[in-house]
């Protein structure tokens, strides 16, 4: 309750008083490491949860702060190891796929990122914060068109997240061609360049021809430099 008070330094006193007492005391050293956690105390949080678990081997909330404390540490395979523990007692937690599919993503191991959130998006489907990652993942992958399926998915979901539908844009760059229905606007579009280079540069060279080709009935064309 100190905590949640924002009395840290109160809370801290409680949980050092408590494991004076009992220094295997599964909750104290749990919350104790949550409150080191929040202090950026990683070391001592790092010991805490250890303690935790070791007293109570299957404390799910223990091993998802464990997580946490070894990603904020950089131990990345710790991290992994302490959600795979997670899902190990609890099949379908969807933040624990969902983690796990970002740290594999972070790790470089696509592979296995794509079918993490992929689970995590299966465990709670009208999560929209999943689809983005799915689609991230499919994209270092070099599956372009197949990543664009989820993130359509998360803009009708949430149209006003801008974050999606700007990797939607940026990802049909790298598709074969673009159904006129989706360019279609009712409005004159007004787009901007931004480049320091506009200059005798070969950026503006290679800009010419794109500049050129605007059909300056339906675009407004304004360069920033």
């Amino acid at each position: 309750m100190l905590a949640a008070r924002d009395d840290l330094d109160g809370a801290v006193r409680t949980y050092e008083q408590l494991l004076a007492i009992d220094p295997d005391h599964p909750f104290g050293n749990y919350n104790y490491a949550c409150v080191a956690l929040v202090r950026s105390e990683l070391p001592r949080a790092e010991a805490l949860v250890a303690a935790a678990l070791r007293a109570r081997p299957d404390f799910l909330q223990a091993l998802v702060v464990q997580s946490n404390v070894m990603d904020a540490l950089g131990k990345l395979d710790a991290a992994v190891a302490a959600l795979e523990a997670v899902l190990r007692l609890q099949p379908d937690d969807p933040g624990a796929w969902y983690n796990l599919g970002l740290l594999f993503q972070r790790q470089g191991r696509a592979d296995e990122a794509e079918p993490a959130v992929r689970r995590a998006l299966e465990a709670d489907p009208g999560n929209t914060d999943t689809l983005a990652p799915v689609a991230r993942v499919l994209r270092e992958q070099g599956f372009a068109e197949q990543a664009l399926v989820p993130l359509r998915a998360a803009n009708e979901r949430d149209p006003g997240n801008w974050a999606p539908r700007s990797l939607e844009l940026l990802l049909m760059n790298f598709t074969d061609g673009i159904p006129a229905a989706r360019l279609a606007t009712p409005r004159r579009l007004r787009v901007g360049y931004l480049s320091g280079d506009l200059m005798m540069h070969s950026v503006s060279f290679f800009l010419i021809p794109i500049l050129e080709h605007n059909d300056r009935s339906r675009v407004g064309v304004f360069c920033y430099s």
